[in-house]
């Protein structure tokens, strides 16, 4: 896998916490093979799942219609990088105009 996308959403207590793992165990029962969860953290008024994949469009395109059907669409952000590093290049919100940052 060349890249790590990262679903991003506002949260930062326990409750926060159980969320993002049930969101995570359904991310690992949806996505195919060409992806794969990764895992998480949270903190600081914010929740991280991360996924590693060759192709982070298509599996942004995969893990949307979760996200939509939770309604954390519209409270997500999803960026991806190169494993290597790098600046995030972010695919939600389209709109999007600030810098996406990990904590």
């Amino acid at each position: 896998m060349r890249f790590q996308l990262i679903i991003q959403l506002p949260g930062d207590t326990s409750a926060d916490l159980d969320g993002l793992v049930t969101l995570e165990d359904e991310l690992v029962g949806q996505l195919c093979s060409s992806a794969e969860v990764d895992g998480h953290d949270i903190g600081r008024s914010q929740g991280n799942i991360f996924v590693l994949t060759d192709s982070p469009a298509a599996t942004f395109a995969q893990i949307r219609p979760l996200l939509l059907q939770k309604r954390l669409l519209g409270e997500a952000r999803v960026a991806y990088r190169n494993l290597s590093g790098g600046a995030f290049t972010v695919l939600w919100p389209e709109s999007f105009s600030g810098q996406f940052v990990v904590a």
